[in-house]
């Protein structure tokens, strides 16, 4: 992509209350999921809280040692982290970028309350739970910083804040957007954040050689 169409990006983001850069479709939310038990029948927004870190987007909302349904396995949407020796994969060797991927979800996520919002599709390949994961980040949070440093990641005002983790780990370089992932309520942040870090080579863009996708 030529530089001056990344820079227009970059300009659109931070520009754009982010309010405004939702894009919004009408189709029903988790139309995949038939199960009306399913705590995600009808796509509507839920909270919950990471327990158990399984690599750098993918997570468990229960402790590692009970067995998961679907539903209390969260993938997160957009983001395609390095994968982990012994992750769902099964890569014999850490790729490259990977340990750093995992360390930062679960530093981001833990002991925090997560709000859960979704697409029009729920369900990964897996059969894991596909969301988009929101914090809450509050005046005085350490996180708040960190995150100011990325232009148009979180407003400046002295209220609390909510920050789209998925679009936070794009523009940071912690993972790259995954193969196929082409439309979505929040498709232009995420376009948008992995653009601006693939120019920048944040993260993983200038530590590795060959980063997913890259």
């Amino acid at each position: 992509m030529r530089l001056t169409h990344l820079l227009l990006l970059s300009s659109f983001a931070v520009c754009t209350p982010l309010e405004e850069r939702v894009e919004l479709f009408d189709v029903e939310w988790c139309e995949d999921i038939e199960d009306l038990s399913d705590p995600d029948y009808g796509g509507a927004p839920r909270n919950t809280a990471a327990q158990c870190f399984i690599d750098g987007d993918t997570f468990d909302t229960i402790p590692c040692e009970q067995v998961h349904g679907p539903a209390e396995r969260i993938r997160l949407m957009g983001p395609d982290s390095p994968e982990k020796a012994g992750s769902d994969t099964d890569v014999a060797v850490d790729e490259c970028y990977a340990q750093e991927s995992s360390a930062f979800l679960e530093r981001v996520l833990r002991n925090r309350s997560l709000r859960l919002e979704f697409d029009q599709s729920c369900v990964g390949f897996y059969g894991r739970r596909l969301a988009y994961v929101f914090i809450t980040v509050e005046v005085d949070d350490p996180l708040r910083e960190e995150i100011a440093a990325y232009e148009g990641l979180i407003p400046q005002s002295e209220v609390a804040e909510q920050v789209l983790v998925n679009e936070w780990m794009l523009r940071a370089g912690i993972s790259d957007l995954w193969e196929g992932y082409d439309e979505g309520r929040y498709a232009t942040r995420l376009f948008e954040a992995r653009e601006i870090a693939a120019l920048s080579a944040e993260g993983g863009w200038s530590a590795c050689d060959d980063f997913p996708n890259g």
